[in-house]
């Protein structure tokens, strides 16, 4: 995708309040009840997703942040990074705002590989 594309389609969940409903609360906790029981611990990081200017200093995209970190620890599920880890420029794009090339994949990878050492070692 081009940059002008990607800036001028910011991502609607970012951008409007984000409401996390019942049914999905309770999906993640049987899905993370369901790992520990067969001991498997479950982590949590951020979406790719296109680093867009729009996001920059915008309340509500921060508070929807702050929303999806709030679900992840109140399930004991540790998050893994900042947003902003995730959150990379066009040139790292393939055919959508979360879709990276091989480039991209590569950054986005060793980004992870550096948040997750800590808990693994």
């Amino acid at each position: 995708m081009k940059e002008k594309e990607l800036i001028n389609s910011p991502l609607g969940a970012l951008m409007k309040e984000l409401t996390i409903t019942n049914d999905v609360k309770e999906i993640l906790t049987d899905f993370v009840h369901s790992c520990r029981n067969k001991n498997i611990k479950v982590l949590s990081t951020w979406p790719n997703t296109f680093n867009n200017p729009k996001y920059i200093k915008n309340k509500v995209v921060k508070e929807n942040f702050i929303t999806i970190k709030n679900l992840w620890q109140d399930l004991d599920v540790p998050m893994i990074g900042m947003p902003q880890d995730s959150m990379l420029t066009a040139e790292f794009f393939h055919d959508s705002y979360y879709h990276l090339n091989s480039k991209g994949v590569k950054i986005r990878t060793a980004k992870l590989i550096h948040n997750l050492k800590p808990l693994i070692f």
